[in-house]
């Protein structure tokens, strides 16, 4: 042991060259670590990353792969709304009187009553230009009556009006959903005007948290259920934006089993080909679905003639009108005239169809410069009229 100190504590050597306090201890003079710092910020971060990340996780199991911003909104209830406008005085009285009773409809034995304004001031006050509301909750359990209450509730508290308004309720379709009619002058003489922002953004809005608060939020498993309906939307949807990433043929096998059902219903609807387990998309499969989530009816008119029907795409269009379809009478959700020509049948989307009585009537549409994804107006629709030696439209 006394050999082993003597290894540690031998006697200093004396050496002028070298300094007296070499070997002396000294307590370092204190600097700002920012090393330490930094470690230190960083582990904290790291606690709050790792506490997102987790909340992230829970929202993706609870949403079944939703985005965690967009979780909130995807859990509240969807109330899908359409507004159309009327401009006269009797379409808004057989549409108050006839059309929201159903009372052209022998099928509906059970007419639907009103509500809402007083029912003869309405009347009394009643004037050409007239709002037209369908209300749809996705959730059958949502009292369309109370929802259509506190919708003008929350809209006169919005806007300021007094409004004279009627509703009744349809159940003569898959969705159960509420008619609304509001008069285009409120009770204090006021017109009656809806901004852009308005119909697009909030009243959508009043509705969806309106049908939340009622029934609660959207469950785990209506979410769900609403996903497995995907495949066969007739619109463009996220799946299709996956399919959009694959060129040329697609190898079925390699997809997992909602976009392989979403190819197959594509096949259905003449938008795609399959060759044992390849898959060709159609070159015009995307404008296509776009058409038919933006015009319901186009859909419908597609499938029932076999896909020999076109879209206007502007430009010169003569024929007869084999068809009109309205908001009023189909409970559409868009205006539509389909035109016979020469050459097939055409699709005309119009913007509040007015024109009554004509279908079997000869008419003209020119339009150099028209979007597919909007609709023409009434006026452009020029109804042929024969005299004896020439032939002129009307508009």
């Amino acid at each position: 042991m006394d050999k082993v100190k003597s290894l540690f504590n031998h006697p200093k050597k004396e050496n002028p060259d070298r300094d007296p306090g070499l070997y002396e201890w000294k307590r370092p003079s204190f600097h700002k670590d920012d090393v330490s710092q930094l470690n230190r910020l960083l582990k904290k971060n790291g606690r709050r990353k790792t506490e997102k990340q987790h909340n992230w996780e829970e929202s993706v199991n609870l949403n079944h792969h939703v985005r965690s911003e967009g979780s909130e909104s995807n859990r509240k209830q969807k109330v899908v709304s359409k507004l159309s406008i009327g401009y006269k005085l009797e379409g808004h009285k057989k549409f108050l009187e006839q059309y929201m009773r159903q009372l052209d409809k022998s099928e509906v034995p059970d007419k639907p009553e009103l509500f809402g304004s007083d029912l003869d001031e309405y009347k009394a006050h009643m004037v050409a230009n007239h709002f037209k509301l369908i209300i749809s909750p996705e959730n059958q359990n949502v009292d369309l009556e109370v929802l259509t209450r506190h919708f003008i509730e929350q809209l006169e508290n919005l806007t300021g009006y007094e409004l004279y308004w009627e509703a009744a309720i349809h159940t003569n379709t898959e969705h159960r959903h509420a008619h609304l009619a509001i008069n285009g002058v409120d009770k204090n003489g006021q017109k009656v005007r809806f901004t852009r922002e308005m119909i697009k953004e909030k009243m959508r809005t009043i509705l969806s948290e309106a049908a939340t608060n009622m029934v609660g939020e959207r469950t785990y498993e209506e979410i769900k259920a609403e996903e497995a309906k995907l495949p066969l939307s007739p619109r463009w949807t996220k799946l299709d934006e996956r399919l959009s990433q694959y060129k040329g043929k697609i190898y079925s096998r390699v997809l997992d089993v909602s976009l392989q059902q979403r190819l197959g219903y594509l096949c259905q609807i003449n938008l795609a080909e399959k060759n044992g387990e390849l898959f060709t998309l159609k070159p015009d499969w995307k404008e296509k679905l776009q058409i038919f989530g933006r015009y319901n009816t186009f859909m419908s008119e597609y499938l029932s003639l076999g896909g020999n029907i076109t879209l206007y795409q502007g430009g010169q269009l003569n024929g007869i009108v084999e068809k009109t379809i309205t908001f009023d009478k189909d409970e559409s959700w868009n205006d539509a005239v389909i035109v016979k020509t020469s050459n097939g049948r055409v699709y005309v989307p119009v913007y509040n169809l007015q024109k009554e009585n004509i279908e079997g009537k000869t008419v003209n549409i020119d339009m150099p410069y028209f979007d597919s994804m909007k609709k023409i107006s009434d006026k452009e629709i020029r109804i042929q009229k024969t005299k004896q030696k020439s032939t002129s439209f009307e508009r």
